[in-house]
């Protein structure tokens, strides 16, 4: 079957997108009108969802997007790099929701048959849930701009994850305690003022724990760089909190904090490959 590319914002590599009318109503609801007609029979639609609103606004649109689209269709890919929920994915205490469950719950029933993530929080036993991880592709980006630097990890968390991928460099991790809203990062490691540093996290949502490994490893050395998967930013000040310029992300929502490498189009590529 042939495969046809769709995203929900206009993009750079990707040309293809849906041209939708969105009108907000006074009480803040969505209302969709698809303006061109789309030739979707018989085809796999593989939609990309380029996010820089709320999430929950975000997630609504694109519920409404899947009712448009599974009219004419049956055989719908997602390709989210930020999937909705994704840190909401066990029991905290007894009568808690599991928002991830509830989310790919929703999305199969909207006619969803496979749904593509980019570095998931971590992996949940879902059939139709596929994880591609772009660490390898980081830690490319990070030789190539330092060659001798120490990987350090903001958790035990972050290390666990991807000491795989960094396992033939100088790996640490830093000690990290949450205290309600407040965050605060210890180490036991000797850093020196010539150590070139990489700081590597998955997701940058306020800035909080990078504000504080920023203070912590600024005292000790003057080269501290930070790479992410994620970079979130869903406060408005975010970029200003921070103000690192050293800073580099794969995926950007919202901000305009560092450089962002996109890789989108050999992602997308592989993914047609598999289908």
């Amino acid at each position: 079957m042939e495969t046809l590319i769709l995203c929900n914002k206009k993009n750079i590599v990707l040309r293809e997108h849906i041209v939708i009318n969105r009108m907000i109503f006074s009480d803040g609801e969505k209302y969709l009108n698809v303006r061109s007609a789309l030739d979707i029979k018989k085809k796999i639609v593989l939609l990309f969802i380029i996010g820089d609103e709320k999430t929950n606004d975000m997630f609504v649109e694109l519920m409404l997007i899947l009712d448009i689209l599974k009219k004419r269709n049956r055989h719908i890919v997602l390709l989210i790099p930020y999937l909705f929920y994704a840190r909401q994915d066990r029991w905290i205490s007894r009568y808690c929701s599991i928002g991830l469950r509830s989310i790919l719950y929703l999305l199969r029933i909207m006619g969803v048959r496979k749904i593509f993530t980019i570095d998931i929080h971590k992996l949940v036993n879902c059939r139709f849930l596929y994880n591609i991880s772009l660490a390898p592709i980081l830690r490319r980006i990070i030789i190539s701009q330092h060659r001798n630097c120490r990987i350090v990890f903001p958790d035990l968390g972050a290390y666990k994850r991807y000491r795989r991928v960094f396992d033939r460099d100088k790996i640490s991790f830093l000690y990290k305690r949450r205290e309600g809203r407040k965050v605060s990062v210890k180490t036991k490691e000797k850093f020196y003022k010539d150590d070139c540093i990489s700081v590597v996290d998955d997701i940058v949502d306020t800035g909080g724990t990078l504000e504080e490994v920023y203070k912590l490893l600024i005292r000790k050395t003057c080269h501290v760089y930070f790479y992410t998967i994620h970079g979130v930013f869903s406060l408005d000040g975010c970029a200003k909190r921070l103000n690192i310029k050293s800073f580099n992300t794969l995926f950007r929502r919202r901000g305009i904090l560092g450089r962002c490498f996109f890789y989108s189009k050999s992602i997308i590529t592989s993914i047609i490959n598999a289908l």
